[in-house]
Order: structure tokens, then C-alpha cells, then sequence
């Protein structure tokens, strides 16, 4: 009796991920806008406040990936989080540092 009823509890925790999963790439678009639109932010302002806020974003865009498997995206993410930081300490952007972002 117990096999079935942790066979059941994970269908469960498999249904719930799945629909977590579909959220997650329905709001993927808008997460990424809304990073394009932090990084120009940072391009015009340098702001410390919209430089945390963009790396905040990309930090939790590459957790999120990760969590459901898209490992190419969240590589990309921590990579683009580690330059925005890199940027945040050396308070200047390069260009390699643009380049970088946008291969």
C-alpha cells in the first residue's frame, strides 16, 4: 500500500513541477524584456540601484532555469550576472563587456 501511495505522491510533485515549468516559459518572454530593458537602463544611467536590480534578475533567471532543466539559459544568465557585477565594481562598461553580453 505504501509503494502506490508514493507512486501517487509522485505523480503529484511531477504534475506540480510541470505546471510550474509552463508558468516559468509563459512569463519567459516578459522576464527577458524586462532584463533588456534594465540592461539599457544601466547603459544610460549606471545607477548602483539598477545595476543590483539587473543582476538580481539575471541571479534569478539563471536559478529558475536551472531549476527546470534549461541549462544553456542559465548559463548565459550567471554569465551576464557575473559581468553586470564585474561592471558594478569597476563602475565602467567596456566594450568587450558589451560585446561579451551580446554573444
Amino acid at each position: 500500500m505504501e509503494v502506490s501511495s508514493n507512486m501517487n505522491d509522485t505523480d503529484q510533485l511531477k504534475s506540480k513541477i510541470a505546471i510550474l515549468q509552463k508558468r516559468f516559459l509563459d512569463e519567459l518572454p516578459a522576464r527577458i524584456e524586462n532584463i533588456q530593458l534594465q540592461w539599457e537602463a544601466v547603459k544610460t544611467n549606471q545607477d548602483e540601484q539598477a545595476i543590483n536590480e539587473l543582476a538580481r534578475s539575471l541571479h534569478n533567471l539563471c536559478g529558475s532555469a536551472g531549476t527546470f532543466g534549461i541549462k544553456e539559459l542559465c548559463e548565459r544568465a550567471r554569465l551576464m550576472e557575473h559581468l553586470v557585477n564585474q561592471f558594478n565594481d569597476e563602475h565602467t562598461i567596456s566594450s568587450s563587456l558589451i560585446q561579451d553580453i551580446h554573444t
